[in-house]
């Protein structure tokens, strides 16, 4: 899965990646490509393009999309919930570890346990109870995943960003749709973890995340 040549080792079950390099990285997260959408929105290639390296956090259903976004910069993915993700060959890992510049760990994941938290996640999502189902993901992730900075999840259709005991969670939204649609850039500097929420249409639900880059600073 990763074109770049990274070293790929494997610790606690997780595939892990290098990248040491990597301290502007995009985020994007169910593309749904062509499933729900035609083609990987336009504006995504203007707001990746100095990236160092993208991530994909799964419900992507079409290995196009990576093959487009590797055009963009080195791209890491995961598998999603939706069938077409399991039909990647190779398979797409459940769960990654990328080691990033300043050996800031982020753990990626799609963020869906079990056909019941599909079902209940759409229910209430669609009733609009975003910060309820965000909730319910981020305390999935704090059971399963191992201990990282960062934890980047999608599933959620919605931007979260979540800063808590030293550990941000992040959901860049979902990249399809013609309202409320929207991606992610990150700046690693340091321990300073710098995050722009991208709209790539209107974002008139998250505004307040829109408007300036948001910084939370990770202690020693």
């Amino acid at each position: 899965m990763d074109r770049s040549g990274k070293i790929i080792d494997n610790q606690d079950r997780f595939p892990i990646f290098h990248h040491p390099e990597a301290r502007r990285i995009g985020l994007i997260a169910d593309t749904h490509v062509p499933d729900r959408a035609e083609r990987l929105h336009p504006l995504i290639g203007d707001i990746f393009r100095e990236a160092d390296l993208i991530l994909h956090a799964g419900d992507i259903t079409t290995k196009p999309v990576l093959d487009q976004l590797n055009k963009i910069a080195p791209t890491l993915a995961v598998k999603g919930n939706n069938r077409r993700d399991r039909l990647f060959d190779p398979p797409l890992p459940e769960i990654c570890i990328v080691r990033a510049a300043g050996g800031i760990q982020i753990a990626m994941w799609h963020g869906m346990q079990t056909p019941w938290h599909r079902l209940t996640d759409v229910i209430f999502g669609r009733a609009g109870f975003f910060d309820f189902v965000a909730g319910r993901m981020i305390r999935r992730c704090e059971k399963i995943l191992p201990r990282t900075e960062i934890v980047f999840f999608g599933h959620l259709h919605w931007p979260k960003l979540h800063f808590t005991e030293n550990r941000l969670f992040i959901n860049p939204g979902r990249a399809f749709g013609k309202n409320e649609s929207s991606c992610a850039v990150m700046e690693l500097d340091g321990r300073d973890i710098r995050i722009k929420i991208h709209p790539l249409t209107t974002a008139s639900g998250f505004e307040n995340l829109t408007k300036d880059w948001l910084v939370y600073h990770l202690d020693q």
